[in-house]
């Protein structure tokens, strides 16, 4: 039996179109029929196991799993029952013979970059073993004898050399790859006779697909490759629904259309090698650093700034509150707030470009965002409502520490509640990225938040506690309002991840702080946005008299979040290109940049105004090019 089928390679390419050829107890693939051979299965060591996806089929060599899939159920079928049948039919010497006459000849490399595939698998699942290992030793035994520690210490000392000579593999491996796919596609051009035509009807999607169908996210970001689409045009009306008819109380809403999911869904199994990314980078600052797209998430980190009104609704409470020692309490359960929105969240915004900004219209406010510096960088924000202004500039430093990734913010957050004529200034806590190189990578928030009322002296301490090595306990809260005579008032308890709990210390009574909104359905599938930010990246046509630089109109963001990583990433290059030249032709003219909204007075980036008056006017004066 022969024919096409789809074949899962990695995470990068997803699901590629394959030609298949099964003889004699072997089942050989290549880009396309008639092309040379890119691998071999051995049906004689292998199973064919069922999936619960009638259109998948899986084969297990032993020492990896081949991820197939055909177009149809019936054709699976098909393929499955050949796979059974043709499995250990024939003796070697019989195979070898028919594939002789059938002019099949498996070639040494490539064979040799299979085993090296198989290699690097197995590599990796010691390594993890040995990890999972050490770790319970270090939960069972309170005190190490020195022959323990030794072994121990050549066993972290195996697993570096090991990551070492994985990456060197892997990189071989690449390359190996790499020429062998050059080598094909000289053949290629040599060859007069087209079979793309033969398979692109199958190809096609029904046209009745749509997200509510059970269907493979997988294959839908290996089709979306096939066809170019503008990357300022990319929302449809089946993911829309028109915010008018789902929040008329909302007078000054600018977003047009309201989504529950993003247009292409997203492997939230996917794992990728951050270590060779980042092994040459311990101790150093990683904000100026590029990484690759496929780290990122479809959100610019202007985008991501601006989700710290996500639970804006607390503000309102606490600008109604009489009470000034439980107003504080609430200002300190909204500034906790923002970390329950990155839960699961484990990938990188884009840096933002030197110019760019963000605008956002909703829950009755408007917030402006601005890239006011690129080296260091640091993005300044001003929210206006009518009970509340909220601004405040931020600084990420993040650095490398051999095990885990920590971000440092810089900079003060500043709340003015307009009708008590209370300002509150805070700062913001660590971020730690764990299980760098080995387990399921996490965020970890810890550190000390402290809450100053300038205006009256209450002061509200919060303290995010750190998961411990050998704690099983998480995301925990304390914190409390201290009076100026030194009383404490009121105590805060709970999980920034669910929700924080207010106590009365006089009467005991408790009152709830906030609670975590649920989740959107199969939220997993992209990239673990929440409601709240499934908008902020909606199309700049959904969003009249948007500002040319504002990043809705990011073509390389805008692409990754239609699944097409191959546009992002050449996209984000000429990006980053272009504001490089655009720095060297203003310090070759001696001139200096100001950022077009805000203004660094003192240690604080001020807002200028004008934004939404020149909005209004329909007409942005003195904006930079840098998409």
């Amino acid at each position: 039996m022969e024919g096409f089928l789809l074949k899962w390679t990695n995470y990068v390419s997803g699901w590629c179109r394959r030609y298949f050829v099964l003889t004699s107890g072997i089942l050989y693939y290549s880009n396309d029929k008639g092309k040379p051979y890119k691998g071999a299965i051995h049906l004689d060591i292998s199973d064919v196991i069922p999936h619960k996806d009638p259109k998948r089929i899986e084969i297990n060599t032993g020492i990896s799993r081949v991820h197939l899939k055909a177009l149809t159920i019936h054709d699976a079928k098909l393929w499955i029952e050949a796979l059974k049948e043709n499995k250990s039919t024939q003796k070697d010497e019989e195979r070898c013979s028919k594939d002789k006459l059938k002019g099949i000849e498996p070639l040494e490399d490539q064979q040799k970059y299979q085993n090296i595939l198989n290699y690097i698998s197995r590599l990796w699942v010691l390594e993890s073993i040995m990890q999972e290992k050490l770790s319970l030793l270090q939960d069972e035994i309170s005190s190490f004898p020195p022959s323990l520690h030794d072994l121990m210490n050549a066993a972290k000392e195996f697993k570096s050399l090991s990551l070492d000579t994985v990456n060197l593999i892997e990189e071989e491996s690449s390359n190996c790859q790499k020429q062998m796919e050059n080598l094909e596609e000289k053949l290629r051009e040599m060859e007069t006779i087209n079979y793309e035509q033969i398979y692109d009807r199958r190809m096609t999607l029904p046209a009745q697909m749509n997200r509510k169908q059970s269907y493979d996210p997988e294959i839908v970001s290996e089709c979306g490759t096939e066809e170019f689409v503008d990357a300022r045009s990319s929302y449809s009306p089946s993911f829309c629904v028109p915010v008018n008819d789902r929040s008329p109380s909302i007078p000054d809403q600018m977003e047009l259309y309201h989504r529950d999911c993003l247009p292409c869904k997203k492997d939230p199994d996917a794992k990728y090698n951050i270590w060779k990314v980042l092994k040459d980078s311990i101790g150093k600052d990683l904000s100026k650093m590029a990484v690759p797209v496929y780290f990122n998430e479809p959100l610019s980190m202007l985008q991501r700034y601006s989700e710290d009104l996500t639970y804006s609704s607390i503000i309102n409470r606490a600008s109604e509150c009489p009470d000034p020692s439980l107003r504080a309490a609430l200002v300190a359960c909204f500034a906790v707030s923002p970390y329950a929105t990155t839960l699961g969240r484990t990938m990188k915004p884009f840096n933002p470009l030197l110019g760019e900004t963000f605008e956002l219209q909703r829950d009755g406010f408007r917030i402006i965002t601005e890239q006011v510096s690129h080296h260091p960088p640091v993005a300044a924000l001003y929210c206006e409502h009518e009970n509340y202004t909220y601004y405040g500039d931020l600084q990420a430093k993040s650095s490398f520490k051999g095990t885990f990734l920590r971000i440092k913010p810089v900079g003060a957050v500043n709340l003015m509640l307009h009708k008590c004529k209370d300002h509150y200034t805070w700062n913001k806590v660590y971020t730690d990225a764990n299980n760098i190189i080995i387990g399921k990578l996490f965020l970890d928030h810890h550190g000390v938040k402290t809450i100053v009322n300038k205006n009256n002296g209450i002061t509200a301490v919060v303290k995010m506690k750190k998961k411990g090595w050998f704690s099983k306990k998480e995301h925990e809260v304390e914190g409390t309002i201290t009076e100026p005579d030194g009383t404490i008032r009121y105590t805060i308890s709970g999980l920034w991840s669910r929700r924080l709990i207010i106590r009365d210390e006089k009467s005991g009574e408790e009152i709830l702080g906030y609670e975590v909104e649920p989740s959107p359905e199969e939220y997993r599938y992209y990239y673990h946005l929440t409601d709240y930010a499934l908008q902020l990246n909606n199309p700049p046509e959904s969003v009249p008299g948007l500002c040319p630089t504002d990043s809705r109109c990011r073509p390389d963001q805008r692409a990754l979040e239609n699944g097409d990583e191959e546009t992002a990433i050449s996209e984000k290059f000429r990006l980053e290109e272009k504001q490089r030249a655009a720095r060297r032709v203003l310090q070759e003219s001696g001139g200096e940049y100001f950022p077009r909204w805000f203004s660094l007075e003192g240690n604080e980036w001020k807002y200028l105004g004008g934004y939404w008056e020149e909005r209004s006017s329909g007409s942005f004066t003195n904006i930079p090019d840098i998409f």
